[in-house]
């Protein structure tokens, strides 16, 4: 209705506009009134109910006032999301009407447009400590007025000519203000403010629009810098991501380099181009990395030692009573093996089986198997070993003859 000027928290209305004030006009601040969504339900006793559209900010004890029409006031009684209910018969409304919010006037059905305590406070400076006098302002010379509110406030203004008779009204000055510019913008794209020119909402973005889509995935292709992040579903990154910490329980994906200031805890499948960490890289899943991992220390894939096939009576060219044990604290990815032979049947190329305790996924993994000498065993090591590698195991051969008594150690590197 009006040709207003919005900046941060303050709102103006330059001359010229449809309200157009004048030298010595009043402008009142009102909370927001209520408009009709239909026709007035019929009185019941001295009152009357009104129905409305929802989001008025009429409480009962407040005056309303129908339109701009002073013989047209009445006390309000109760209210509900959706009614009030008025204290007179002859007020009466259709879908549209609108009722100015007097709030709690000192003049009752006879206005005086003075409220007893002002349910919308305006300021006459922008740090808020200087109140409005009852949230009247007069008009200067120009026909032009202006104030600071807070930034919660939502307000209704009534313009009243120099004998103080209304003549117009301006509904809901919102205090999220939107950009005026005509560019166009992205569907569902997430909006910032304006910190330089006040509290506006920017137009577009320049590139990586980031949006929220209906069933609120967020999308968002430019570099980000995030605190502690929980994540339950899949974590997709195109871009750069510096992250303090991220604990995810679904996929983690990411074109772009990770670098992790903690901790990455990821439970599901990942495929990250590269990763660097200054701290601890905990991955429970299986993991593609399609660059490289920098870092103070990589740890071991977790989880149970694998298991040597009829380990306590081993057989296989190790003897009758030939014994394997797994050494603590072994996993998948290293681990000791060691053979006491014992017994007879001890023959060349002698074998043993190794079973992962969780299967590799895909393909077999590489694997380097080293014999250790030992105080039992002096011979020359490695030179004469072999071993075969599935997804769920090693098989190694031993190609000289074991001697009964003797100890032999395996230790074990694996690679996925």
């Amino acid at each position: 209705m009006a040709n207003l000027l919005r900046r941060t928290n303050t709102i103006s209305v330059i001359n010229g506009s449809y309200v157009s004030p004048g030298n010595g006009y009043f402008v009142n601040a009102y909370a927001p009134g209520a408009i009709a969504s239909g026709a007035s339900d019929a009185p019941i006793g001295a009152t009357t109910v009104l129905n409305l559209f929802t989001g008025h900010g009429v409480v009962a004890g407040d005056y309303v006032m129908k339109g701009i029409d002073t013989t047209k006031v009445a006390l309000v009684d109760s209210v509900t999301a959706t009614t009030i209910t008025i204290h007179n018969i002859t007020i009466t409304a259709v879908k549209d009407d609108v009722f100015i919010n007097l709030g709690p006037d000192t003049g009752g059905t006879t206005p005086t447009y003075i409220q007893t305590s002002p349910r919308v406070v305006i300021y006459s400076t922008p740090d808020t400590t200087t109140a409005v006098p009852n949230s009247i302002l007069t008009c200067d010379s120009g026909g032009d007025y202006g104030y600071w509110y807070a930034v919660d406030a939502q307000i209704w203004e009534l313009v009243r000519n120099t004998a103080g008779t209304p003549i117009d009204y301006i509904i809901q000055n919102s205090n999220v203000l939107l950009s005026s510019s005509s560019s166009s913008v992205t569907d569902n794209t997430i909006a910032r403010f304006d910190g330089t020119t006040g509290l506006l909402i920017q137009a577009g973005y320049s590139s990586n629009t980031p949006t929220i889509s209906d069933s609120g995935g967020i999308t968002a292709a430019g570099t980000h810098a995030l605190g502690p992040t929980a994540v339950t579903g899949a974590f997709s990154a195109s871009g750069t991501s510096t992250l303090a910490a991220v604990n995810a329980s679904g996929t983690v994906a990411a074109a772009g380099a990770v670098t992790v200031g903690t901790t990455l805890g990821v439970t599901g499948a990942s495929s990250l181009a590269a990763i660097t960490g200054s701290s601890t890289l905990a991955i429970t899943g299986e993991s593609t990395l399609s660059g490289g991992i920098v870092t103070a220390h990589i740890a071991a894939k977790t989880g149970s030692a694998p298991t040597v096939t009829n380990a306590s009576a081993l057989g296989n060219g190790w003897g009758t009573t030939g014994a394997a044990v797994v050494a603590s604290n072994s996993t998948d990815n290293r681990f000791t093996v060691t053979i006491t032979s014992g017994g007879t049947g001890q023959a060349v190329n002698a074998t043993f089986a190794v079973v992962f305790a969780t299967a590799w996924t895909t393909i077999a993994p590489f694997a380097i198997v080293a014999l250790n000498k030992n105080a039992s065993y002096t011979g020359t090591p490695n030179t004469t070993l072999g071993w075969t590698t599935t997804t769920s195991g090693i098989t190694v051969t031993f190609a000289s003859q074991p001697v009964s008594g003797l100890v032999y150690i395996f230790s074990f590197i694996v690679l996925g």
